[in-house]
């Protein structure tokens, strides 16, 4: 069970609960065919069962324990280096995984060498923790020729970090490296918080996942609407919760969305009888820039989610992982120079997903109050290239002089998003 990830213990483990937990219901189907072992669970004296929870607890430590002298002995007298991360349960109690990452016979392996709870998560606390665990196990801090963090003070700290502690006791050859997943994950959300298109448009995933996520009664009426409208989409139909941690991940559910839009079109038309919250969220689906913000997310995140997994694999190396960022930015570079053709191709694409759906592709009217007028350039700037949009050489205010949706979306949305994040990536 250990080897297979399986938990010991069971919410309910008297003899008439229906499922005593996978170690008393294994022993009972081994029962089966074990005479003896048959016989002891019928006839054993007393209480002396064996089978207590506190008797459980204690095969699972022993289980654990070695386990660890396994990992032990496998990285014993070789150079490792040290991931570690903080987390917090439910209960706000705070631990520290900490992982080691070694070479057996060739082979690139990570092993996990506890999660424990900690009462403090200053550099000094967590230091003593990792100094400690590691010499339980026979791993001397010497051989430590690696350390991977992320970018919080007290993990990546110059002076009274982990990474400084750690470094200096076990010499200057214990390099450490910032957790590349961990940067890109910051670097999609910094660009992605960078615009009002991209906020808006996430905000409206997690308030359509909420919807559907909180009743059955409408997550019926979506499943039956997708079967009827998109049963022949491949890809992913379901709207997942999204993770406030990883940006990446959020990339499922554009892709649900690119995927089935008709079938939840149609799903919040037919709740909307019964449910006013479902008009709220039908008139923000039902708009252009939300469809055009949602496939060009979807396309800059499904090419950070590719990197970002394999950043996080076991098999990962520095040169492959370095390979993987290049050709990422060399991808979204691309996708802003070519932005011309691109923006026509994603525009159009849309522009046939909105007619299909009727949703209605906005053509603002020069008399429109709320359009944005370019502004003159100032005197000293006449006769330059002027990036800003709101900016004009022209003294006109004639109609030419008003930007019109789709230059709005290209020069405010499109052209920024894998800019500001290529230009994070390289910092």
């Amino acid at each position: 069970m250990a080897r297979q990830g399986l938990p010991f213990r069971g919410h309910l483990e008297s003899s008439e609960s229906e499922n005593r937990g996978n170690f008393i219901e294994l022993l009972s189907f081994v029962a089966k065919y074990s005479p003896e072992l048959k016989h002891w669970l019928s006839n054993h004296p007393g209480n002396v069962s064996w089978l207590s929870p506190s008797i459980q607890n204690e095969v699972i430590d022993i289980v654990s324990e070695n386990i660890l002298k396994t990992i032990s002995e496998r990285a014993k007298g070789k150079f490792f280096s040290v991931l570690c991360d903080e987390v917090s349960d439910v209960s706000r109690h705070e631990y520290l995984t900490l992982v080691i990452r070694y070479v057996t016979d060739g082979k690139i392996e990570e092993s996990l060498l506890g999660l424990i709870r900690v009462e403090s998560i200053t550099g000094s606390f967590l230091c003593s923790v990792v100094e400690k665990r590691l010499s339980d196990y026979n791993l001397p801090l010497q051989n430590i020729v690696g350390q991977c963090y992320d970018g919080a003070s007290n993990m990546s700290g110059q002076y009274q970090g982990l990474q400084a502690l750690i470094k200096e006791k076990a010499g200057n050859r214990a390099m450490f490296v910032h957790c590349h997943a961990h940067i890109l994950n910051l670097v999609v959300c910094d660009s992605a918080e960078g615009s009002i298109l991209a906020r808006d448009t996430f905000s409206v995933l997690r308030r359509l996942y909420a919807f559907f996520s909180t009743s059955p009664k409408r997550h019926a009426v979506y499943v039956r609407n997708i079967k009827l409208t998109c049963n022949d989409v491949v890809g992913r139909k379901l709207l997942q919760l999204s993770s406030a941690t990883r940006w990446t991940a959020r990339s499922d559910n554009l892709e649900a969305v690119h995927n089935c839009l008709p079938a939840i079109i149609e799903s919040l038309r037919e709740i909307e009888q019964w449910d006013s919250d479902a008009g709220v969220l039908l008139h923000s689906i039902m708009n252009f820039n939300f469809v055009l913000a949602v496939a060009v997310l979807h396309r800059v995140l499904v090419l950070c989610r590719t990197v970002s997994e394999y950043l996080q694999s076991s098999d990962m190396d520095m040169l492959a992982s370095l390979k993987a960022v290049a050709d990422l930015t060399c991808k979204l570079q691309e996708m802003r120079d070519s932005c011309d053709t691109s923006f026509n191709a994603v525009y159009d694409d849309v522009s046939t997903t909105c007619n299909k759906s009727t949703i209605s592709i906005a053509v603002p009217s020069t008399n429109d109050p709320q359009l944005k007028r370019r502004r003159q350039a100032p005197t000293h700037l006449q006769g330059q290239f002027v990036m800003d949009r709101f900016l004009s050489n022209t003294q006109s205010s004639s109609a030419t002089n008003v930007l019109d949706n789709e230059q709005i979306l290209r020069i405010d949305f499109y052209i920024p998003l894998p800019g500001s994040t290529n230009k994070l990536l390289n910092l």
